[in-house]
């Protein structure tokens, strides 16, 4: 059976996303076992609930991150970026060249169908 190249690479999306968050999953289970059985955790001066809380909101945002792609993240370090002073020479020039989206051959009939 040969499958289409657009089905295949959105099951391969998914097939690695949800293999990324088993994997994450059980680096969890192992991390939050490690943090319980950590006996220099047990005097009063250290906060075990709250460490564990933490641990567990940053995975739970990780693997959040994982499924919803992380793009708002990617976004940010883009924007981060683009604050150094040599980049923000290149973005102005990059703004001032308009460079036009491609069109293939077909596509128009493609986007017109039901």
């Amino acid at each position: 059976m040969e499958w289409p190249f657009r089905r295949f690479v959105k099951m391969f999306d998914a097939f690695q996303r949800r293999t990324l968050c088993d994997r994450w999953e059980a680096r969890r289970s192992a991390h939050i076992a490690a943090c319980i059985a950590n006996t220099n955790l047990d005097s009063p001066e250290n906060d075990r609930a709250g460490i564990l809380e933490k641990l567990e909101f940053a995975y739970d945002s990780l693997i959040a991150r994982i499924w919803n792609g992380g793009e708002e993240v990617v976004s940010e370090a883009e924007e981060e970026a683009w604050q150094d002073p040599f980049m923000r020479a290149g973005r102005h020039a990059a703004q001032a060249v308009k460079i036009r989206t491609p069109v293939l051959p077909g596509e128009e009939v493609i986007g017109s169908l039901p």
